[in-house]
């Protein structure tokens, strides 16, 4: 989430400036929406991820996967099919035999 508002302040700061360069907006206009949007920046930028929540999440993470029948059987038919499609780039299933072939 932190990096999507970096990325989304410097890409409004790329606009804001194409803008003042097409002289779409005033001075005074520009020195100020840069300067906001400089200061949010500078916020996001400074904003740190604990390292342990990180750990945390992480083993977390591995956990699941070591023991996948534990979170599968908590899922609904929607979320399922939601986790197949992102472990697998595609699944044959034999009608005839009744079981996954690949």
């Amino acid at each position: 989430m932190r990096v999507r508002h970096i990325k989304r302040c410097q890409e409004q700061l790329r606009r804001l400036e194409r803008s003042y360069q097409q002289l779409a907006i005033a001075d005074e206009d520009y020195d100020k929406h840069r300067g906001v949007l400089l200061t949010q920046l500078a916020q996001w930028q400074a904003q740190r991820v604990e390292p342990t929540s990180v750990a945390v999440s992480l083993v977390e993470f591995i956990t699941a996967l070591q023991n996948p029948r534990q979170w599968w059987n908590g899922l609904d038919d929607e979320g399922r099919r939601s986790l197949a499609h992102s472990l697998f780039r595609y699944l044959l299933y034999d009608l005839d035999q009744q079981r996954f072939t690949e």
